[in-house]
């Protein structure tokens, strides 16, 4: 799912909390858990003129995530009419991707920022990875950024916007039982850089690359356990989801940033 947000009269002071609202164009697929309710208010601090958000939680029945985009939609209205629209689209299918464009153009005719935050996540060890997995882990983590960036790029282009990726602290360094991931996530880190190189001076390209955001909902996880991960992390504690949203709201102004991979992770890499 895509929204749309147009420009907004609304204060960086009074306009705290919203990922999906703001002043620039947006657009940042898949909202996964940890960038999500908070985040998707946080651009409102920004200065965003037109915004696009697509998300999809891992799991999450095409139900709920239609009645999420649904009530976001129906949020952002009530703060400015007719200023937020939905778009749905399957990444993995070309013709869709086309429809999504038309959609779009219908809408606008340039893009500020494309935030490109699709991302599948599970373990695969190696005795029992399947291409499967790995078509899959890619098409969400690398190939689906990098062809939405192709996509949308004469919007971006025309607006002289950036693309953020996100990416993974720990996938550069490899992770136990995550090879297929980690793998992902280290190319998108590459097209991150390549496309820098390429798409300059006309459009920025970065990535951040979080650390532990929230506490990971699929684990049952003791007060011990947790002090135990701590120790791995130079400031002691996790991240919220607003060091997330506020450092992409940074990036989409930030005009002589491009081709940097920003990690938000505590001080983790460092240990």
């Amino acid at each position: 799912f895509i929204v749309m947000s147009k420009k907004s009269k609304i204060s960086r002071r009074n306009a705290i909390k919203t990922f999906a609202l703001g002043s620039s164009t947006l657009a940042f697929p898949k909202m996964n858990r940890m960038i999500s309710t908070n985040s998707k208010n946080e651009l409102l601090k920004g200065n965003i003129n037109q915004s696009v958000c697509q998300w999809c939680y891992n799991k999450m029945p095409l139900e709920e995530l239609a009645k999420e985009a649904k009530e976001i939609e129906d949020r952002l209205n009530k703060v400015r009419e007719n200023s937020c629209f939905i778009v749905q689209a399957d990444f993995n299918d070309p013709d869709s991707v086309r429809k999504l464009q038309e959609n779009i153009a219908q809408i606008t005719n340039k893009l500020d920022v494309l935030i490109n935050n699709a991302s599948s996540f599970y373990p695969t060890p190696l005795e029992n990875a399947t291409s499967q997995e790995w078509s899959d882990l890619m098409n969400t983590n690398a190939t689906a950024p990098l062809f939405l960036t192709q996509a949308l790029l004469p919007f971006i282009k025309n607006a002289k916007g950036s693309v953020i990726n996100i990416s993974d602290t720990l996938a550069p360094s490899g992770i136990k039982n995550f090879s297929l991931y980690a793998g992902a996530k280290s190319a998108l880190e590459g097209i991150t850089k390549s496309l820098a190189k390429e798409l300059a001076p006309d459009i920025r390209v970065n990535a951040i690359s979080p650390g532990a955001i929230l506490w990971p909902e699929d684990e049952d996880l003791t007060d011990e356990q947790k002090q135990d991960r701590l120790k791995k992390v130079a400031l002691g504690r996790i991240g919220k989801p607003e060091d997330i949203s506020s450092l992409a709201v940074f990036l989409s102004s930030a005009n002589y940033i491009t081709g940097q991979i920003i990690k938000v992770d505590g001080g983790r890499s460092v240990i």
